[in-house]
């Protein structure tokens, strides 16, 4: 994760992030992180198979990594909110 991203986690309430902790055990969690891996590395896979991809492609696959790694936010701060690491932020 980038440094914006560690900010804006240490952030979060603890309100906030115990919410995000909740979503990251339900059962739905899992499944929704796989269809976001998968859609990346369908993004992934297609831009490299382009000799010259165009904008669109490539926004294409900018778009489903970012959303593969809000699913690694989402496990950070579950890990953090489980191990007890908060005080007033993340």
């Amino acid at each position: 994760m980038n440094a914006d991203a560690n900010k804006k986690i240490e952030e979060l309430s603890q309100e906030d992030a115990r919410a995000i902790a909740d979503l990251a055990e339900s059962k739905y969690f899992l499944p929704l992180k796989h269809l976001l891996e998968a859609l990346d590395a369908g993004a992934t896979t297609q831009l490299k198979d382009h000799k010259k991809p165009d904008a669109e492609l490539r926004k294409w696959q900018g778009v489903c990594e970012g959303l593969a790694n809000v699913t690694l936010w989402i496990e950070a701060i579950a890990k953090q909110v489980k191990s007890g690491n908060k005080t007033g932020g993340i």
